[in-house]
């Protein structure tokens, strides 16, 4: 009978670690969900990086431009040439009025050494009679046109559009290398300048007439040579010359003085 009592507490004990054991665990086992969190990586911030892309222009090939060399100088008279003599005294108060006629000697700083002028200007530097102290006085004259044509024609590193006929003409120009390689290690003498001419003449006549335009150079108090220029004129319209005389240099103090004669053509 004492076996029954210690059944019945066993039996008590039994059941109330198994309760015990249940409120310890309210998840069964087989049902855990172990979850692994990764750390999310920091986000790294997007710079937008913004780039210019400067398209190349292209680099402007100069071509040559013909110097005057290759040209018919504007004024190229022949020794023989009937020089314009000025108008009668009828004529004379039908003639221009000359508002500007000046010239100055030595124009570029820099002289241009022979070889160079002979390239450029061959049938000036090629001509033995030419000089304003020969047996028969020739000298030619040329544009502003024709001198920017030189210009282009030898300056090649430079813009066509930024040049100007300047007194400087090593801005433009290496007077020491023109001519090229031909050129190199010849004697550079004589050299040459220029003479430039600026003259502005008004129109007087009544209607418009062709006109013999001449400037005539004096050396040693003397009419030495003689410019010629063709233009019809018309009343009120004034005319504007910009000439370059080539001249050497050992000859320059020989260009003394201009005036200007004009010959009305029928």
């Amino acid at each position: 009978m004492k076996i029954i009592p210690f059944i019945i507490f066993c039996i008590i004990l039994i059941s109330g670690l198994v309760f015990s054991t249940g409120c310890m665990s309210s998840v069964p086992a087989g049902n855990v969900t172990v979850v692994t969190r990764t750390p999310a990586a920091p986000e790294t911030p997007t710079v937008s990086l913004q780039v210019t892309t400067l398209a190349s222009e292209p680099v402007p090939v100069a071509t040559p431009t013909p110097s005057p060399a290759a040209t018919t100088p504007v004024i190229t008279p022949a020794p023989t040439t009937t020089w314009i003599q000025k108008s009668s005294i009828t004529e004379a108060a039908n003639d221009p009025y000359i508002v500007i006629l000046e010239f100055s000697k030595d124009y570029f700083r820099s002289d241009l050494p022979d070889c160079g002028m002979r390239m450029a200007f061959p049938q000036v530097a090629n001509n033995t009679g030419y000089g304003i102290q020969e047996p028969n006085t020739r000298l030619d004259a040329y544009s502003k046109e024709q001198m920017l044509a030189f210009l282009k024609a030898n300056a090649m590193p430079y813009t066509s559009d930024l040049m100007e006929v300047d007194p400087y003409i090593a801005n433009y120009v290496d007077t020491n290398n023109l001519g090229g390689t031909s050129c190199m290690g010849t004697v550079t003498s004589p050299t040459w300048n220029f003479v430039r001419i600026d003259a502005t003449i008004m129109p007087r006549n009544a209607r418009p007439t062709n006109y013999d335009i001449g400037i005539n150079i004096r050396s040693r108090g003397k009419v030495s040579a003689q410019l010629r220029l063709n233009r019809t004129l018309i009343l009120d319209q004034p005319v504007i010359y910009e000439l370059y005389v080539p001249v050497k240099t050992v000859e320059m103090d020989r260009f003394d003085s201009l005036e200007m004669v004009f010959h009305k053509n029928a």
